[in-house]
């Protein structure tokens, strides 16, 4: 089997891609479909007018849905999920199986890996990641071996363009992303715009909460709309169910991508930085981010989530190298999740003293038996018995019992004696018993125990938001050039639109009770959509504007 693999600029010509290769004999088995749903599928829900009063982020799970529940319908296996440092993916097909290993989640291993594991050579591979992340559909199929021709012709005749195309479209504008809604015929390049905040009202924060909240809803509703047009009854039910998980996971990138700027600027000025750059760490940033706003999470604190996040870490490096930057994510996500109305969980912790008990040996009696032998005597009386001969002379007459004598004979007689027997019989003479006897004792344990205590402080710090005009601030604003600018030889009027800038934000009804660091991201853009010169180089005569405006300054 090989794989052939296209990148499709708009969901119409992905639609017609599918059919013409299922016409020509492919199975829909085979094929597969990935898609980036972040940003850009806001800007073309915001477009095609499916966005509403949610914001972009909501618009971007309903699009999101929609669109991969239309061709759901075609290729069935549809799921929705996050690969650190790209975002999430919407998938179908048999790479989807290989991204998620078989189950919707976080993926476990890269676009690159999964396209190079189906046969794409690894530099492909890497290009056609990047048409993902510039807004493109990819769509790839397994076919029998001999046919791969046949199908690159079927995919060419459908209006797909090969690879070196899209390159040369990248080279020439580094901004180039897909209008995945565009007419096939009119296919072209957009840089992402969106809707602006600073005139619509909404507030960028407020986006990544909605997007996390109310993203659900309406990508499973506008998945489903979207789906049973492209998809039918099939196309709208994997529509719905995807549209439900990509609103979460979009709205929690659109605002990860609105604070992106802050974050970075935190790491590069923090002294942890050591030798990483941006680009290293921005991967554990993202992951740590978006986490928060996973809803199995909701609610709980960093200590109770470390785990589960440490098992679905997959980007590069140690995860040790990378928990103090996912860490420093996940908490400044749940700050700026507060400050927008939700909640931050302070976790009270409380030791409780349990004492228990286990046996200790504290000593030991042996007892060793041995066998010694002791010298003993006894007295024994014994009989010996002796034969004793002798000779003695006599003078009688033969009588007739000597005359007998004159016969030959042997006369025997044997000696006796006694001897010593000695024999031995053993005899219990003492006993010694061995046993252990308990006895039980009262022992008082002291130790001491650790409790969080949380102390809650109302801090009275009104905004004193003024009515004063921006020439009233003038003088002000002048000397603050004067001190902080002066020596750059840049006059006044070159930095009095910031000045102006950030009186327009302290006076504006909608930032009442705002903190800086909460509308920043939001200023910071339409600063930069606004007005010329890099934010940075302005971002000071801004906040001192705001500051002063509202009497902090």
């Amino acid at each position: 089997m090989g794989t052939v693999v296209g990148l499709i600029e708009t969901r119409e010509r992905a639609v017609k891609a599918v059919e013409a290769l299922k016409k020509s004999g492919f199975t829909t088995a085979d094929m597969s479909i990935l898609m980036r749903d972040s940003g850009q599928a806001a800007d073309v829900a915001v477009e095609a007018g499916v966005a509403d009063s949610t914001g972009d982020a909501a618009a971007a799970g309903a699009m999101g849905g929609g669109l991969l529940g239309g061709l759901a319908g075609l290729i069935l296996g549809a799921g929705a999920l996050a690969i650190p440092g790209i975002g999430p993916i919407i998938a179908a097909g048999p790479i989807a199986a290989m991204l998620t290993g078989g189950a919707l989640g976080a993926a476990t291993g890269g676009i690159i890996g999964a396209l190079t594991e189906a046969g794409v050579p690894e530099e492909e591979a890497t290009h056609y990641q990047a048409g993902i992340e510039r807004g493109g559909i990819l769509l790839s199929v397994k076919v029998p071996d001999g046919r791969e021709a046949e199908a690159r012709d079927v995919l060419k005749r459908a209006g797909l363009h090969d690879l070196k195309h899209h390159r040369t479209q990248w080279e020439k504008d580094p901004a180039f992303r897909y209008d995945i809604e565009a007419p096939a015929a009119a296919s072209k390049s957009t840089t992402r715009k969106g809707a602006s905040a600073m005139a619509s009202g909404k507030h960028e924060e407020g986006k990544g909460i909605v997007g996390t909240a109310t993203g659900g809803t309406a990508g499973a509703l506008a998945g489903a709309g979207i789906g049973a047009v492209v998809g039918g009854p099939v196309g709208a039910a994997v529509g719905a169910g995807i549209g439900a998980v990509a609103g979460s996971a979009a709205g929690g990138a659109v605002d990860y991508e609105a604070h992106e700027p802050e974050l970075r600027k935190s790491f590069e000025s923090s002294s942890a930085k050591g030798s990483r750059s941006w680009e290293q760490v921005s991967p554990a940033y993202r992951y740590g981010w978006e986490s928060h706003d996973r809803p199995e999470y909701k609610g709980k604190a960093w200590s109770q989530v470390h785990s589960d996040l440490k098992k679905g870490w997959t980007g590069e490096g140690k995860w040790s190298d990378h928990e103090p930057h996912i860490k420093n994510a996940w908490e400044r996500r749940a700050t700026h999740h507060a400050q927008s109305g939700g909640e931050a969980v302070v976790p009270v912790v409380e030791e409780e003293l349990h004492v228990g008990k286990r046996k200790v040996e504290k000593g030991a009696v042996k007892v060793k038996s041995t066998v010694t032998e002791t010298p003993v005597e006894a007295d024994i009386h014994l009989h010996e018995e002796h034969v004793k001969v002798k000779r003695r002379a006599v003078d009688r007459p033969v009588s007739d019992a000597d005359v007998s004598a004159f016969q030959e004979g042997t006369i025997e007689m044997k000696e006796t004696a006694e001897e010593a027997v000695v024999t031995k019989k053993a005899r219990v003479v003492e006993e010694v018993v061995i046993s252990k006897e308990g006895r039980d004792k009262t022992q008082t344990v002291r130790d001491k125990v650790r409790k969080t205590d949380v102390e809650v402080e109302e801090v009275d710090t009104p905004a004193v938001v003024t009515h004063e005009s921006f020439e009233t601030f003038r003088p002000v604003f002048q000397k603050h050039h004067k001190t902080h600018y002066g020596k750059t030889g840049a006059a006044f009027d070159d930095y009095s639109p910031a000045y102006q800038f950030g009186h327009t934000l302290a006076v504006d009804k909608r930032y009442h009770g705002s903190d800086w660091m909460v509308i920043e991201p939001e200023a910071r853009k339409h600063w930069e959509r606004d007005h010329k010169g890099t934010w940075e180089e302005f971002k000071d005569a801004v906040h001192h504007a705001w500051d002063k405006a509202r009497g902090r300054a």
